[in-house]
C-alpha cells in the first residue's frame, strides 16, 4: 500500500489511459463534479471526480491525490458502463446517482447531459 501511495504521489497529475471512453470525458467529469478542486466534496464523496466512498477501494483521504482519484473514478465509471451494457449515458447517470439510474432512465439525466455537453465543447 505504501509503495502504491508513493507511486501515486510521483505521478501527481497522471491521468489513466482511457481508450474505451470518449476523449475528454474524464476532464468533463472533473469539471462538472469539482471544477478541479480536490477539496470540493460533500458528505459522501471525495477527490476530483467526487468518488463515492462506498464504491472506492481506497481510503477517502487518498482520493484527494489527483492520480488516485482519477484512476478510481475511471475504474468506477468503467464498472457502471459494463453494468449498463456499454451505454455511456446510463453509466454517467449511475456514476452520479447509483443503482437507481439503472431502474429509472430519467434519474440522473441532467448530470449525464451536462457531462456530455462538456465533452462536445
Amino acid at each position: 500500500m505504501t509503495a502504491a501511495l508513493l507511486l501515486a504521489a510521483l505521478a501527481w497529475h497522471w491521468t489513466p489511459p482511457t481508450p474505451d471512453l470518449p476523449r475528454g470525458l474524464v476532464e468533463a467529469i472533473v469539471h462538472v463534479e469539482s471544477r478541479g478542486n480536490t477539496l470540493a466534496s460533500n458528505a459522501c464523496c471525495s477527490g476530483l471526480m467526487q468518488v463515492a466512498r462506498r464504491y472506492s477501494r481506497w481510503p477517502s483521504w487518498a482520493l484527494h491525490i489527483p492520480a488516485i482519484g482519477r484512476a478510481e473514478g475511471v475504474r468506477i465509471l468503467r464498472r457502471w458502463r459494463r453494468r449498463c451494457g456499454g451505454d455511456l449515458e446510463c453509466a454517467l447517470r449511475a456514476y452520479a446517482t447509483g443503482n437507481r439510474a439503472l431502474r429509472d432512465p430519467q434519474h440522473g439525466r441532467p448530470y449525464a447531459v451536462a457531462v456530455l455537453r462538456r465533452v462536445r465543447q
